[in-house]
């Protein structure tokens, strides 16, 4: 059984914004993995339905969730790095397309799955893949935190200016403090 992802302070970058997307999907993470446990006593299922198929279903859903999140916390981010001009800005753009694709895919085969009658749920591999993925996003993401704050050489008022108009609706201020590297 796959442990839940518990945040750890250490992950903070220090760019407001993109630590309130982190911390909120580590917290989809963990509901994702706990949406795979069955519960303890569970209730019949009313109907043809099974016990398998509910919990299949609100996987698939949590898997939607966390998919869409992660499509607006990219889009922050790439906003982000393309206004600090971070010299990897296109490998890491491409991490985001291939990592987003692994996660649609394997949500389209669920759906097609239990279209067909087959509902299937994420297994222990499949969870402990999202989860080790995210935490390594974090610490990738920490490399250029250290590229901002290190080598940019501007002020963050001057940062915040030039991101703020291609930032997507709805995030929020890039507000740079000083990291916890420890």
């Amino acid at each position: 059984m796959v442990s839940s992802l518990v945040w750890l302070d250490r992950w903070l970058l220090g760019i407001d914004t993109l630590d309130a997307d982190h911390r909120a999907l580590a917290g989809r993470v963990s509901r994702l993995i706990e949406a795979s446990r069955d519960p303890v006593d569970p209730p019949p299922a009313p109907g043809p339905r099974s016990l398998d198929d509910d919990l299949a279903a609100e996987q698939l859903a949590r898997l939607h969730e966390l998919t869409e999140a992660l499509r607006r916390h990219f889009r922050a981010e790439e906003s982000f790095l393309n206004g600090i001009d971070y010299p990897e800005y296109p490998e890491h753009m491409s991490e985001h397309a291939l990592h987003l694709a692994e996660l649609v895919d394997l949500a389209r085969r669920l759906e097609q799955d239990r279209r067909a009658g087959r509902p299937q749920r994420l297994d222990d591999e499949q969870l402990e893949f999202i989860k080790c993925w995210l935490v390594n996003h974090i610490a990738e993401d920490q490399r250029f935190a250290r590229y901002y704050f290190r080598q940019c050489g501007t002020t963050a008022a001057e940062i915040h200016r030039r991101i703020r108009p291609t930032m997507p609706p709805g995030t929020h201020r890039v507000v740079p403090r000083a990291p916890d590297w420890s």
